[in-house]
């Protein structure tokens, strides 16, 4: 595995998925790309706020660079931030073919407030169009819980798409032979 693209719109959930992401990438030695879309545009239910295009870039650029200086000094990694006006699914699809993603892990939920009863919009219309493998993230998943998972059919099937589970499977059975030998 050559890049991991972690996805984040700085929720908690995005957090916990950019963390995995991180010891994934630190695991295989793989780049990790971290990506954030963003719109100026705030839409309500009766109409739509435009924000200050400028002023919202700044503000996420702080935001990405302060995720980023975090995951380089909690893992050693180098990590590469993208920011891209527009809508998350279509820019993140685009990345991940532009920078050649091995893997694209999000997570399940996003920043949004609905009562959650499943994966979130981003996270499901992600595993209906990408033609890769994707890791799905519950809130709060720490690397170690993920791989005791992996046993339970009905639990990985939440976890992301097929493609996703067996990559993971597969740099997981390596990074234990390393372990062993080591």
């Amino acid at each position: 595995m050559k890049n991991i693209l972690v996805s984040t719109d700085f929720s908690q959930p995005a957090y916990t998925a950019a963390v995995f992401a991180a010891e994934l990438a630190r695991q295989t030695k793989a780049r990790l790309v971290l990506f954030h879309a963003y719109h100026p545009g705030i839409l309500l239910e009766e109409e739509t706020i435009w924000a200050d295009p400028d002023l919202l870039e700044r503000e996420v650029q702080e935001k990405m660079d302060q995720l980023a200086r975090e995951l380089h000094l909690k893992f050693g990694l180098s990590v590469t931030r993208v920011l891209k006006p527009g809508f998350a699914v279509d820019e993140m699809l685009a990345l991940a073919k532009k920078v050649k993603a091995d893997l694209l892990v999000i997570g399940t939920e996003g920043a949004g407030k609905r009562i959650k009863s499943g994966p979130g919009k981003i996270c499901a219309e992600v595993l209906k169009k990408a033609g890769m493998p994707v890791i799905c993230l519950p809130p709060e998943t720490t690397f170690a819980q993920f791989q005791t998972w992996l046993p339970d059919t009905e639990k990985v099937k939440t976890l992301g798409n097929e493609a996703g589970i067996s990559i993971f499977k597969s740099t997981n059975s390596l990074t234990e032979d390393l372990a062993r030998t080591a």
